[in-house]
């Protein structure tokens, strides 16, 4: 099941069904046609495959935090290859669940089926990258990721969820924050491929979060795979130096201070409770039922009891202020966790890479890069740069903030592009043509093989040698026939003055 307190979830199982009262057509309809199923992705490999397929599928076309795909029915194992019908699709049977339970009177139910629904999958034809991507998978297998520190800042501060337990559980929630995980980052290698975690176990409480799913990788716009058991534990948890003084003072400027050199946040934040009290008198913020596994969780031996307070003997609970939201958080000691998650992605197929000095930059953010070889913009672009040249265009998509990252407002990004053929051993320049037709020059570094040059908005980029001021085509038509007229009028002045010596 993907909601992630599966305690409530095996209650919810243990009770009768109720019929639906609530009308779910609509949220059938954003993902069924006609009792048919359209996905952009390769043939599954397994029922677990087709279902996380279709999970990833409904979700985006639901786009609702509180309904969701939940389960399908299919014939045959978990790990059994789906058996496909005469016409290459798959039967199943759809389940939709609502957090918000609408379709019973006394929610106590929230499942909602449709059957014999077909499912069809528009395969990506390029392959070369499929090994790649399918290695990187299984990579994954049986990890779980922290998703912590500014890490954990960079992704509250993008998502801004609120503060109910209810908005905090939802699968949309935990999905996307795999890519804003540093560790997670480190074991892919910061590569161009998106990653949505369709979790279906979990447990939390007001400090951790943990989840256990499918990842579904998609690249090229189709779904290419996926791998199951993999984990993220999302801790309400921040670091400072180990030779940090021992005071939340201190504990609290080297935090805010972290956040504003990071994101450029000034956040309001304050010390809030003793952990010891807040266990005697207010088990709602951290509930004494899961303080024991919490601790095995997070920190295993580092409270000697429930009282016990840290190993610096900082008995202390903080919280900070993001969008009117407060959000309750510890914070340790840690050196080797103090790190700065930064945009830094490279393109498996064309192993163009950027990345970005700032940290403000949605860190699940995806590139796309296309070599312009013929139509309209390179012909233009023919017109002009003088002599050979290669042209790229690159775009960049959050799916979090669903929208294109077309321009910083403060920071750069570096952009590292592979030196073609045509112009290795030369000296190479970097052109943007401009909204008005001018030629935007940025200096290039070449090294290891890469022309790199750093800019602060995105459109198509030209590598060639060194161009000579070029005006626009208009310009250019205007100044051959200026110099055309002057020509003119000379021959004729000087014929007039001939003549006029001769007679």
């Amino acid at each position: 099941m993907k909601r992630i307190l599966k305690v409530i979830i095996v209650f919810m199982f243990l009770l009768p069904a109720v019929v639906s009262a609530y009308d779910y057509t609509e949220y059938f309809n954003r993902i069924v046609k006609d009792g048919k199923v359209y996905i952009n992705g390769n043939k599954p490999r397994t029922n677990q495959e087709l279902f996380a397929y279709v999970q990833y599928h409904g979700d985006e076309a639901l786009n609702d935090p509180y309904v969701y795909v939940d389960y399908i029915d299919w014939t045959g194992a978990f790990d059994d290859e789906p058996a496909a019908n005469e016409d290459g699709s798959y039967t199943i049977n759809l389940y939709l669940e609502d957090l918000l339970s609408r379709n019973c009177p006394n929610h106590t139910c929230s499942e909602i089926g449709l059957n014999n629904v077909k499912v069809y999958f528009n395969e990506d034809s390029s392959k070369e990258y499929l090994n790649r991507i399918n290695e990187i998978a299984n990579s994954l297998k049986d990890k779980t990721f922290i998703l912590d520190d500014l890490g954990f800042i960079n992704y509250i501060s993008i998502v801004d969820p609120s503060n109910d337990p209810t908005t905090r559980f939802t699968q949309e929630y935990m999905a996307k924050g795999l890519l804003y995980s540093n560790d997670f980052l480190e074991q892919i290698g910061n590569n161009n491929i998106s990653y949505y975690l369709e979790n279906y176990a979990g447990d939390g409480d007001d400090y951790i979060l943990r989840s256990l799913g499918s990842v579904v990788l998609k690249y090229n716009g189709y779904l290419q795979t996926s791998v199951d058991h993999v984990g993220l534990d999302l801790k309400y948890l921040m670091y400072v130096p180990s030779d940090t003084e021992d005071t939340p003072e201190a504990y609290i400027a080297v935090v805010k201070d972290r956040i504003k050199k990071y994101l450029g946040l000034d956040v309001e934040m304050e010390a809030y409770k003793k952990i010891s009290e807040i266990l005697k008198h207010d088990g709602d913020v951290i509930p004494d039922w899961s303080w024991d596994n919490y601790m095995d969780m997070l920190w295993d031996d580092t409270f000697e009891n429930h009282y016990g307070g840290y190993t610096n003997k900082l008995d202390m609970v903080y919280r900070f202020k993001i969008s009117d939201v407060w959000y309750y958080f510890l914070i340790e000691k840690n050196d080797e966790r103090l790190k700065e998650p930064l945009f830094n992605v490279k393109d498996i197929n064309t192993s163009i890479k950027i990345s970005s000095n700032v940290g403000n930059v949605p860190l699940d953010t995806t590139f796309k890069a296309v070599y312009v070889k013929d139509g309209e913009t390179y012909e233009d672009i023919k017109k002009r740069i003088n002599g050979d040249f290669t042209a790229v265009d690159l775009s960049l998509y959050s799916p979090i903030k669903d929208q294109n990252i077309t321009k910083l407002d403060n920071g750069k990004f570096k952009v590292s592009i592979p030196v073609p053929a045509n112009l290795e051993g030369k000296t190479i320049y970097v052109y943007y043509i401009t909204s008005t037709g001018e030629l935007e020059e940025h200096e290039a570094t070449v090294k290891d093989g890469f022309a790199s040059f750093e800019t602060d908005h995105f459109s198509t980029y030209i590598l060639a040698e060194k161009q000579t001021k070029n005006p626009k085509t208009g310009d250019n038509i205007r100044l051959y026939l200026s110099l055309l007229f002057i020509g003119l009028c000379g021959c004729y002045t000087f014929i007039k003055y001939l003549n006029k010596g001769i007679n």
